[in-house]
């Protein structure tokens, strides 16, 4: 298993955060976000993967990882739905906003969340020397991974109606830059989601995304009020 996963309760919620971290990062390290979730009464469950699901080459590891998270967040929802639960939302930053973009396209009690950045993760991981020389020593060239990867990567978006998601994204982002995300937020609208793109002005990707964990109690604040 290529993923961990750990819980944070708030004994008197019924809302759930399901939290995505970025490529590299460890949930421990976020452990400060996830409390300033914790601490707005959210129950958050917050995922790391493990960086092997792409310096080992292969697309079937991100691929797998991403279904199986999914899975598990089906199986969560599941849970807490018998304990009286019923307010879902997701936080995705990253790699975890991929993941996460994947999981609101099948999970339809996914109502509302962030996604701290997104758009190609192909084109991404391109841009990363060491990341695309690793999948080129294994015979992968960029329409290979777009092939591979193009179920998670344009989900089937259906029975998004009512739900409202918070698009994070810099014009400076060299990895996932504000003009090329619109792909990826149409097919959203289209199936009927609400969603607002906030748009920084922020060096580097890695710059973005701490932007959105630091402002992440904000930002949840602000779309969790809009889904009522």
């Amino acid at each position: 298993m290529y993923y961990n996963y750990k819980t944070y309760p708030s004994p008197n919620s019924k809302s759930v955060i399901f939290f995505a971290a970025p490529y590299g990062v460890k949930i421990k390290q976020l452990q400060w976000a996830i409390r300033s979730l914790q601490k707005e009464g959210f129950t958050v469950v917050a995922y790391d993967a493990d960086e092997q699901i792409l310096t080992l080459g292969d697309p079937k590891l991100l691929e797998d990882t991403v279904y199986k998270i999914a899975k598990d967040i089906k199986e969560q929802i599941k849970a807490y739905k018998s304990g009286g639960y019923d307010d879902f939302g997701f936080f995705g930053s990253s790699i975890g906003a991929f993941m996460m973009y994947y999981c609101v396209a099948t999970i339809r009690e996914l109502r509302w969340g962030v996604l701290n950045t997104g758009g190609d993760a192909v084109a991404a991981v391109w841009k990363k020397k060491d990341l695309r020389e690793y999948h080129e020593e294994n015979g992968m060239g960029k329409e290979d991974l777009e092939k591979a990867w193009r179920k998670i990567q344009h989900p089937r978006f259906r029975h998004m109606n009512g739900k409202k998601i918070l698009f994070i994204s810099s014009t400076k982002d060299q990895l996932l830059p504000r003009d090329e995300i619109d792909p990826y937020i149409e097919p959203m609208r289209d199936a009927g989601a609400k969603v607002d793109i906030q748009e920084v002005n922020i060096w580097r990707h890695s710059f973005t995304v701490l932007f959105g964990l630091v402002q992440a109690k904000k930002l949840v604040r602000t779309i969790h009020l809009a889904k009522e």
